[in-house]
């Protein structure tokens, strides 16, 4: 049965699920998001039950326990101190032990950047009003 707060009511996850996708989602976000800081447990529990619920279709009714609980039974425990950019290097390494591959687009942002301004030449500077008035006030008809 679906709840009304489901984002992807009736909709069947369009990617195979497997923990292998879900450690790849979390080095990726580690490797994103502050990867000079300490890894805690929580983030690394956060960040797993995120991945696989959107690996399941954004829905509570997808299996993503199940699949957040056999991903974490493959984590490579962190030792005492360890970043989350090193942390996401140890799964890294999992996912190509794993022998796992999909597309290269699978993990690429959902969510567009907003582009840089232009670097390069700048645009010309336009007159002011008064150098206007002034530049149309020597023209004769």
């Amino acid at each position: 049965m679906s709840h009304f707060t489901d984002l992807n009511v009736g909709a069947a996850p369009a990617l195979p699920m497997s923990p292998v996708r879900i450690l790849a989602g979390v080095a990726a976000h580690f490797v994103d998001v502050r990867p000079v800081d300490v890894l805690a447990a929580e983030d690394l529990l956060v960040a797993v039950g995120a991945e696989a619920y959107i690996l399941c279709g954004r829905s509570i009714t997808g299996g993503h326990a199940e699949l957040a609980a056999a991903t974490l039974e493959m984590l490579p425990t962190p030792y005492v101190g360890i970043t989350r950019g090193e942390y996401a290097l140890l799964l890294i390494g999992e996912v190509n032990r794993s022998g796992e591959m999909w597309a290269d687009d699978d993990n690429q942002r959902a969510i567009p950047t907003i582009p840089r301004p232009r670097t390069g030449t700048p645009a010309p500077r336009q007159p002011t009003p008064a150098e206007r008035s002034a530049d149309t006030a020597g023209v004769q008809a």
